[in-house]
């Protein structure tokens, strides 16, 4: 209860930052010698202790600093900050990021987060897919049939919190329909089971626990659309996911379940990668449209390889930093 109570006093955000075991430990690294031989120091964030060691280098040395947001630090809701603790981070990271010379993240939504708390305009580094994505094998250890459209989704359901439950009512209207679906907890797999023996789907469902990387791809490939799903709530609206950049490498049809001010709906909206739905209703009406016109999904996909994400990024902190950037670079 002590504890507990502590994390609503502020204490529990200051002691972490300051005693941090991990930063003293690696402050005892960074000589003059070793900073010698570099142009700038990166933080690349998801952890408080990167930003508080690479502005402590940056102090040190007069390297420019620069943050990549991979995820916020005071505005993370997945964290649950008390009101305290918001105020301490927001102390800390205020004092650090105005000290950057160059500060990137990974959406719209969290670059406009970050400009609203401390008036910084951060720069838009997609996480992008890897190109050998497109080289992976199609072949799987079960067969799927040819005369039917299969939907199919890989990854976590967070036992419910991905809006799974939306694809079953198509289901339910249409026998032509199957949902592909590979998950890895046993919370998921049996909410999927329930969900089919509720709307008694259960011979459209092709349930896989456990798959590898490249069989969860190879499910993909072979499946007529493939399935975002996102919180209903509107709370990750700024979230793109790997998920998301993966099914663009793939160029199939994308069906996105989500809040209609998403950042990933608005992005399948402007590339024409599919639709991006609130409600089953939703998706039916799209289906049914989709049929009677001629489709022109977009292929125009390449920027959003990291190899591309990663020159853009290369070129930015060259910018910054005054070294020139040779556009010969792969």
């Amino acid at each position: 209860w002590f504890r507990d109570l502590l994390k609503y006093s502020g204490v529990r955000s200051w002691r972490y930052y300051l005693a941090s075991r991990f930063y003293h430990s690696s402050k005892k690294l960074i000589t003059k010698d070793f900073l010698n031989k570099f142009d700038a120091v990166l933080a690349s964030f998801g952890n408080e202790d990167a930003l508080h060691l690479a502005f402590y280098v940056h102090r040190q040395s007069g390297l420019p600093l620069i943050i990549d947001y991979r995820d916020l630090w005071c505005d993370n809701h997945h964290l649950n900050w008390t009101p305290l603790d918001k105020l301490v981070i927001n102390i800390l990271e205020k004092r650090i990021i105005r000290k950057a010379a160059l500060v990137t993240t990974v959406s719209k939504n969290l670059s406009l987060q970050l400009k609203k708390r401390y008036g910084v305009n951060a720069a838009i580094i997609y996480n992008g897919y890897f190109d050998f994505i497109r080289e992976l094998s199609t072949e799987s250890h079960d067969s799927i049939q040819n005369n039917v459209v299969s939907f199919c989704y890989c990854g976590s359901l967070y036992g419910g919190v991905r809006p799974i439950q939306e694809i079953f009512p198509l289901l339910a209207q249409n026998s032509n329909y199957v949902l592909n679906i590979a998950v890895l907890d046993d919370v998921d797999r049996r909410l999927v089971e329930s969900l089919a023996q509720k709307y008694r789907v259960q011979n459209q469902l092709h349930l896989f626990h456990n798959l590898s990387y490249q069989q969860a791809i190879a499910l993909e490939k072979r499946s007529d659309f493939l399935l975002f799903l996102n919180r209903l709530d509107g709370l990750d609206k700024g979230v793109l996911t790997g998920k998301l950049f993966e099914y663009i490498a793939l160029e199939k049809p994308i069906i996105g379940f989500g809040h209609q001010s998403d950042e990933a709906g608005e992005l399948i909206r402007e590339h024409n990668l599919g639709c991006y739905c609130s409600s089953t209703e939703e998706l039916s009406r799209w289906l049914e449209q989709r049929k009677n016109k001629v489709q022109n999904e977009s292929k125009m996909t390449s920027f959003f390889s990291r190899k591309v994400q990663a020159k853009v990024f290369a070129q930015l902190i060259k910018e910054k930093i005054g070294l020139p950037f040779d556009e010969r670079l792969p």
